[in-house]
């Protein structure tokens, strides 16, 4: 749910959802708000550049939408510190943040195929 809601609210293609790691996001935690560096270029989806942020978009932050781009990232965050281990001190963080089961990047094609599958469930029609 999280990529969709993510690449939904961002506006990304599933390239950039595919190459999205870890340390592209900053949570701000006071706030409510989640930002995200992305790439300035369609060209050059590895040139990052861009920040993009969306705060908290629930009635209730004590209550959340399943649409709300940062409460989507809180558990995601902690998933991925579950599953690979949180990012380590002062080193670069080059985890995927949406990742296969082994921990390495998603295919873009793979990616789109997710995107598809999650618009066709949630009933939304594919172009």
């Amino acid at each position: 749910m999280a990529v969709h809601v993510m690449g939904t609210m961002f506006l990304t293609r599933e390239l950039e959802a595919a190459l999205a790691q870890r340390n592209h996001l900053t949570m701000n935690h006071r706030d409510f708000v989640v930002t995200w560096l992305l790439p300035v270029s369609n060209t050059g989806p590895e040139a990052r550049g861009c920040e993009r942020s969306w705060p908290c978009v629930c009635d209730d932050p004590g209550t959340p939408f399943k649409g709300c781009p940062y409460h989507q990232m809180v558990p995601r965050l902690e998933l991925l510190a579950e599953r690979f281990g949180p990012p380590a001190e002062g080193e670069e963080d080059f985890l995927p943040l949406f990742p296969t089961i082994n921990g390495d990047f998603v295919e873009a094609d793979n990616m789109l195929d997710l995107i598809e599958d999650l618009a066709d469930r949630t009933g939304e029609p594919l172009v």
